[in-house]
Order: C-alpha cells, then sequence, then structure tokens
C-alpha cells in the first residue's frame, strides 16, 4: 500500500490501538490453529497468553457459529462462558467477548463471566438498533458496551451511501453513518465498524471513506475490523482516521505483534507500547 497522509483531521500523534480477535468454535476451542515462538497452542488459554505476552493492547474473544453461518441464536454466547471464567484468572489484559446478544440478560452473563466489555451487534436490534443497544447499556452500564455497526456501500438518489445490513446480509434502508452517530447518545463507549463485502469481493477489506466519515464526527472511540492478511490492510483504516484495530491477523502466531507495529511505524503511526 502507499504511504500517504491521512485524510481525517485526527492527532496522528495519538497512539492507536491493536487488538488481537480470536474465534472460538462450538466446543470452546481455537478457530484455527496457532503457533509462536516454535510452540503450538491448542487451547484458547494459552492462545490468550501468547497474545498478551507479544503485547497486544486487547484480546477479543468471538463467538463463531456452527458452520460459519452468517445467523446465529442468544444461545452462541454460552460458547464463551467457559473461556471468559479461566481467563479472568490468568490473564492481567483486558478481555472483550463478542457474541450473539440478544438481550440484556445475555449482556450482563457475559460480563459476569470476565469479559471486560462485550459488543452488540446493533443490526441485532432491528427495525430499531438505537434502542437496543439502549437497553443493552442500561443493564450494563455504558463504559461496558461497543458497539458493532455492519455497513455496506448503496447507491441512492444523492449517490453513495452506507446502509446498516441485517445479520442475514440484508438492506435494512438505515444510515449506516447517521446510526454511527446516534450512539454517542445512548451510553456506547465505543463503536466498531465492520464492512460487509460485496458479492464479488473475495474478502471484507476496510472503508477509507466510511471509517473518514465517521471519524470526523464521532466523538467516541472508533475501530474497525476487517479480513486483514497483512500490515498494509491495518494500516490503510488507521490512516483513514480508526483509533484501533480488531483483527484476526494475529490469530495464527504470524505475523507477531511486534513485526505489524514495526511495519506500522514505517507508515507514521504510534502504536501503544
Amino acid at each position: 500500500m502507499e504511504h500517504t497522509e491521512p485524510r481525517t483531521g485526527k492527532d496522528m500523534t495519538l497512539a492507536r490501538r491493536l487488538c488481537a480477535l480470536l474465534d472460538v468454535d462450538e466446543h470452546g476451542r481455537p478457530g484455527r490453529p496457532y503457533t509462536r515462538h516454535g510452540l503450538d497452542a491448542t487451547f484458547v488459554e494459552a492462545i490468550v497468553s501468547f497474545m498478551v505476552q507479544d503485547g497486544v493492547d486487547e484480546v477479543w474473544l468471538h463467538a463463531m457459529h456452527p458452520k460459519a453461518s452468517q445467523t446465529s441464536t442468544p444461545a452462541d454466547v454460552k460458547l464463551l462462558f467457559e473461556p471468559l471464567g479461566s481467563l479472568e484468572r490468568r490473564v492481567f489484559a483486558p478481555i472483550v467477548a463478542w457474541a450473539p446478544i440478544g438481550s440484556p440478560a445475555d449482556a450482563r452473563l457475559l460480563l459476569e463471566f470476565g469479559a471486560d466489555r462485550i459488543v452488540v451487534d446493533a443490526n441485532r436490534g432491528l427495525p430499531d438498533p438505537v434502542g437496543f443497544v439502549e437497553r443493552i447499556v442500561e443493564a450494563t452500564g455504558p463504559d461496558r458496551v461497543c458497539c458493532a455497526v455492519h455497513a455496506r456501500r448503496v447507491i441512492d438518489d444523492k449517490g453513495t451511501a452506507f446502509e446498516l445490513v441485517s445479520p442475514s446480509l440484508e438492506g435494512s434502508g438505515i444510515n449506516a453513518v447517521s446510526l454511527v452517530d446516534r450512539l454517542t447518545g445512548v451510553g456506547a463507549c465505543e463503536v466498531l465498524l465492520v464492512p460487509v463485502k460485496g458479492a464479488t469481493q473475495g474478502r471484507a477489506l476496510h472503508d477509507g471513506e466510511l471509517i473518514e466519515l465517521c471519524a470526523q464526527t464521532l466523538s467516541l472511540p472508533l475501530l474497525a475490523h476487517a479480513d486483514d492478511v497483512e500490515a498494509a490492510d491495518v494500516a490503510t483504516a488507521l490512516l483513514m482516521g480508526a483509533d484501533g484495530i480488531v483483527s484476526r491477523l494475529f490469530s495464527g502466531g504470524r505475523p507477531g505483534f511486534d513485526e505489524v507495529k514495526r511495519a506500522l511505524s514505517d507508515y507514521g503511526l504510534p502504536i501503544r507500547s
């Protein structure tokens, strides 16, 4: 990726956050093999320990649905109960739980099992995603909820726009950028942008324009998640104004945190020590 100057007004001296995303399957095991320092780790606890030792800022546990389906049920939050309970006693780093939360009760359970924060998918609250997030925040506290906004580009009568996408990948008719602005008023502590890939895309890529539009007005921390395969993918989102990245890039052990940090420094991006 060509090294370009950021187009947002964000202060580029602020250190960016690097968060490792680790999939947990329906059996409570890691979603992919992990090898680091010549050792193979097969348990979630061991992988998270390696990640923390390497210096990632946070570890996000993501509950995978069987057969990687795009739809799931609230019961899937149970996949994270055992890993969270174990990590709470062994790992001294923030642990974030990302599961298909469908109710305030789901959210409270994840926090009680040891999550420092939870991720609420706004599209699970359709047709009223703002009201849905507000109910979760009221039950958990405003500093515990990160709101994930799944969005894709659409063409309307005014040109290009970004639309919130439902869990079944259908359009919602809700402007994603406007939704992000409204989440500030209901107590979300941060926003995670999740681009939904088009029919011809091999993987979901960070959309620099979407990140820039949200970063210009959002007073909350803005995080980005996409199908990263190299440091340049991460740099794209950070250069466009994201305050941090939530990435599977670290979930196999290579590249390591230090390698990505060095690569990002070449783009002039300060990363937390």
